[in-house]
C-alpha cells in the first residue's frame, strides 16, 4: 500500500512539472551585469535548464542549473524558449521575452560659457534613449542664477536656458534615466560646469593708432576685448584697412607692410569662445616716406638777397630742416620749420654742406647741396 502511494506522489509530480513563469526573467541594460535563475514549478529533482529555441539577448547564457546571466551586449527585445528536464528525463518548455536597453550615456562634453544680461541656450544629448521617456534633473550642486533645466515643466527637455544675472563659475551634475518605470535602473549623471562671464565688449585705444608709412612694417592695437570669454578671435568687421594690413586673429594687432598712402576707415571685430560678438570702428593714417626732393639749388651773388626754398615728399608735417654737414655761406641761414634758405652773401665761393630734413614720425632724408656764390 506504501509503495502505491509513493509511486502515485511521483507520478502526480511528474504530471505538474514544468518552468515557473514568476517571476519572469527581468529586462537588462546594456553593458551592465546580468543575473537570474529559472526555477521549475513543482517535479522531482535533479533538474536541468536548457535554450531550446528563439534568440537570446547576445552576451547571456542558460546554465544547467538554471542560471541566466553575463552582460548583455545588443539592446532589443530578445524571444526565446526555455525547456527543464527533470529526475525521469521528461522535459517541459515554456516561452520568455526579455527587454534589454542600450545604457544611457551623456554625450555633451562640455558646455559653453554664457553672459550676464545675454540670453543663453544649451541642449544637453543622450545616447540609448530607447524608452518611452527621459527624465532630466539637477541631481547636485546649482546652475548659475537665472538658468534652468527643462524650464518649460516637461522632464524629457534637456535644454538649459534663460539669462544669467552674475559673474561667476558653477559646477553642478545631471542625472538623467528613464521615466517609464523601466527596471533595471539605468540612470546616469555626469558633471558640467558654466562660467557667467561680464558682456563681451571692444575698447578702442587711448591714443590715435600710429601712422603708417609705405613699404615700412607696422603693428599697431586697433582694439582691446573686454569681457567674453577667452580665447578671443579677431577679424576686419567691415570698411578697408589699409592695403597691405590684416589683423591678426589671436590678439587683435592690425600688421603687415603698407602698400598705399590715405587714410582709411573700417570696422574691427572680436568673437569670443561662445560665439558672442562686438565691434569697435579704427581709423588709420597711411603716409609715403620721407624724400627730401632738392639736390640743386640756383647760384647767389655777394651783397644780393637770397632765398631758396628746400622741397620734400611724403611724411608727417611739422617737418624739421637742418645742416647736418659742411657750412652755409657767410649771411646764409635755413629756416628750421620752413626749409628756406635765405639771406645776403657775404663771400664768394663754392659752398658744400648736407641738408637733413625729419618729419613727426622721425622719418629723416638728407641731401648733398652745392651752392655757388659770386661776386
Amino acid at each position: 500500500m506504501l509503495a502505491l502511494l509513493i509511486v502515485g506522489a511521483v507520478a502526480g509530480a511528474a504530471y505538474a512539472f514544468a518552468v515557473n513563469e514568476y517571476p519572469p526573467p527581468p529586462d537588462g541594460v546594456v553593458s551592465l551585469p546580468y543575473n537570474f535563475v529559472f526555477k521549475p514549478k513543482d517535479g522531482a529533482p535533479p533538474f536541468a535548464f536548457y535554450f531550446k529555441a528563439g534568440d537570446l539577448p547576445p552576451g547571456l547564457k542558460i546554465e544547467l542549473d538554471g542560471t541566466f546571466h553575463g552582460t548583455p551586449t545588443q539592446p532589443g527585445t530578445f524571444n526565446f524558449d526555455v525547456e527543464a528536464t527533470q529526475y525521469d528525463g521528461s522535459a517541459s518548455q515554456r516561452s520568455f521575452a526579455v527587454t534589454i536597453r542600450d545604457k544611457l550615456t551623456i554625450t555633451t562634453a562640455a558646455l559653453k560659457s554664457a553672459g550676464v544680461g545675454a540670453p543663453y541656450t544649451a541642449t544637453l544629448g543622450v545616447t540609448g534613449n530607447g524608452g518611452l521617456g527621459m527624465g532630466w534633473s539637477v541631481s547636485a550642486g546649482a546652475l548659475p542664477a537665472g538658468l534652468t533645466l527643462a524650464p518649460d515643466g516637461t522632464p524629457g527637455d534637456s535644454t538649459i536656458s534663460g539669462t544669467p544675472t552674475a559673474v561667476g563659475t558653477s559646477t553642478f551634475t545631471v542625472k538623467v534615466g528613464d521615466t517609464d518605470g523601466f527596471v533595471p535602473s539605468r540612470a546616469t549623471t555626469k558633471q558640467f560646469t558654466i562660467a557667467v562671464v561680464a558682456p563681451l565688449g571692444v575698447q578702442a585705444p587711448a591714443a590715435p593708432l600710429p601712422t603708417g608709412i609705405v613699404g615700412k612694417p607696422y603693428k599697431g592695437l586697433p582694439a582691446s576685448a573686454t569681457g567674453g570669454a577667452t580665447p578671443y578671435r579677431w577679424a576686419i568687421a567691415g570698411g578697408t584697412a589699409p592695403p597691405g594690413l590684416t589683423v591678426d586673429p589671436a590678439t587683435g594687432a592690425l600688421q603687415g607692410t603698407p602698400a598705399a598712402a590715405g587714410t582709411f576707415a573700417f570696422t574691427v571685430g572680436v568673437t569670443d569662445a561662445a560665439g558672442r560678438t562686438a565691434t569697435s570702428p579704427a581709423t588709420v593714417t597711411v603716409v609715403q616716406a620721407l624724400d627730401l626732393v632738392t639736390t640743386h639749388v640756383h647760384d647767389a651773388r655777394v651783397g644780393h638777397l637770397y632765398r631758396a626754398k628746400l622741397l620734400a615728399r611724403g611724411g608727417l608735417l611739422p617737418r624739421t630742416w637742418t645742416v647736418k654737414r659742411g657750412e652755409l655761406p657767410l649771411g646764409l641761414r635755413l629756416n628750421e620749420a620752413t626749409g628756406v634758405l635765405r639771406g645776403t652773401a657775404r663771400t664768394p665761393g663754392t659752398f658744400h654742406f648736407t641738408i637733413l630734413v625729419m618729419d613727426a614720425l622721425r622719418q629723416r632724408s638728407s641731401a648733398p647741396i652745392v651752392l655757388n656764390v659770386r661776386a
